[in-house]
């Protein structure tokens, strides 16, 4: 199993209609391919952390690369897993403040090609531990 981060910035800003309708379509797939996650939002600003199979995530995340409704999607991480972080969720989803993003973008390390991206099995634990905070925070829209 692979834990895979990533972040993007939204082609418009997301109304509230826009978001429920993506989380509608993310947890119906995700369901689908035995994907769980979370995705923050932040004012036009993405952030999304999927897991499962290998293969589940990269075919997902190779079609949410092409998806018209973000752009600049970069990969911040790809770490092998042994279970899962977010087994309860499909889709969990917090909409964050400018201070809490800015919390997200001081742990972001993107890699320095645009086509490499190793997998480790260390995780960037301080992102993690962030976006942990979130999820015990809110419940699932």
């Amino acid at each position: 199993m692979i834990h895979l981060i990533y972040t993007s910035t939204a082609s418009s800003p997301y109304s509230l209609l826009d978001i429920n309708i993506l989380l509608a379509e993310c947890r119906l797939r995700n369901t689908f391919l035995s994907v769980t996650g979370i995705l923050v939002y932040n004012v036009g600003s993405i952030m999304q952390i999927l897991e499962g199979d290998d293969l589940a995530v990269q075919k997902l995340y190779a079609q949410i690369k092409i998806d018209k409704r973000h752009h600049n999607v970069l990969t911040v991480g790809e770490y092998k897993i042994e279970k899962r972080n977010y087994v309860k969720w499909s889709m969990a989803f917090k909409e964050i403040t400018d201070k809490d993003w800015s919390s997200i973008e001081s742990c972001l390390i993107y890699p320095t090609s645009a086509n490499v991206y190793p997998t480790t099995n260390t995780t960037n634990t301080n992102l993690v531990s962030i976006i942990d905070s979130f999820i015990n925070l809110s419940t699932e829209k």
